[in-house]
């Protein structure tokens, strides 16, 4: 996957609300609100690094990276905190990281692809699926009817012709002498025989 800068930046956002409501529940639990913010640093550090560094970088991350990142995340995330003086012990909020990290890549490898189904061709990004060839370009459907009729030009974007005129067209199904004209085109393609 070759993920661009926008899907990347969602890919975090949506892979840490899980994490985001587990550590308000820890912060009701404990009554130490420094847990949600700890989640919020973790965010913002990622969508940093994501935008100035991860972006720029590297186009195709394998598996084995991710696991570097998490440590590089891990010890970026603690000297800020440490720096910022948050008052979660540091043995605690390793084990909080830790568990916040597995859950959020389990939320990126078994969630993610059965909610977005196309996430993967869109570089990451978390959109609707959608048609990618403009309405008139498509390609009509070929039908099997007994009313179909050939029109003046063929084109890969024809709409169906009326019936006055033409020549109805025998249904697919049925097999039909081949037209003359055609037979003259094939005789004169085959090469001549020794």
């Amino acid at each position: 996957m070759c993920p661009t800068l926008l899907g990347r930046l969602q890919t975090r956002v949506v892979i840490l609300i899980l994490p985001a409501i587990l550590a308000a529940l820890l912060s009701l639990v404990t009554g130490n609100a420094e847990w949600v913010a700890l989640v919020g640093l973790y965010l913002v550090m990622g969508a940093v690094l994501d935008a100035a560094l991860y972006a720029p970088i590297i186009s195709w991350q394998p598996p084995w990276l991710t696991l570097v990142l998490g440590v590089g995340e891990y010890v970026l995330l603690m000297v800020l905190a440490l720096l910022l003086g948050f008052g979660v012990p540091f043995w605690a909020a390793t084990v909080f990281y830790w568990f916040v990290w597995i859950t959020a890549q389990s939320v990126r490898i078994g969630l993610l692809p059965l909610l977005f189904l196309t996430r993967l061709e869109d570089g990451g990004e978390l959109r609707a699926v959608r048609w990618t060839v403009p309405a008139p370009l498509r390609q009509l459907p070929v039908l099997a009817t007994p009313g179909e009729v050939l029109p003046d030009r063929l084109s890969g974007a024809w709409a169906r012709p009326s019936m006055m005129g033409r020549v109805p067209l025998p249904p697919p199904s049925e097999a039909g002498e081949v037209p003359a004209d055609i037979r003259e085109l094939v005789r004169r393609a085959e090469p001549p025989s020794a």
